[in-house]
């Protein structure tokens, strides 16, 4: 198991050098400024990621932003089993 926190660190982007990192399993991103939904789109890069934590980001205010998450990450793979 492969796994990066980079909670509470006022990012404002899911930045492309997570990408560098394909064995990562849990990355925890909670408590940031992540407003936009389409930086999470980058994530189905990952395709060994099965846990997700996003809570305490902007983005969580924007009706359905779970589901959007689950579709963008299950369009490139299918291992994500926990989202928050």
């Amino acid at each position: 198991m492969v796994w990066l926190d980079l909670s509470y660190n006022y990012l404002v982007n899911i930045e492309d050098e997570i990408l560098k990192f394909p064995q990562l399993t849990t990355l925890y991103l909670q408590c940031n400024y992540i407003k936009n939904l389409d930086e999470t789109r980058k994530l189905a890069q990952l395709s060994d990621l099965k846990t997700l934590n996003l809570f305490g980001n902007p983005i969580e205010q924007v009706p359905g932003y779970r589901m959007f998450v689950l579709g963008a990450i299950y369009s490139e793979n299918d291992a994500l089993k926990r989202l928050d």
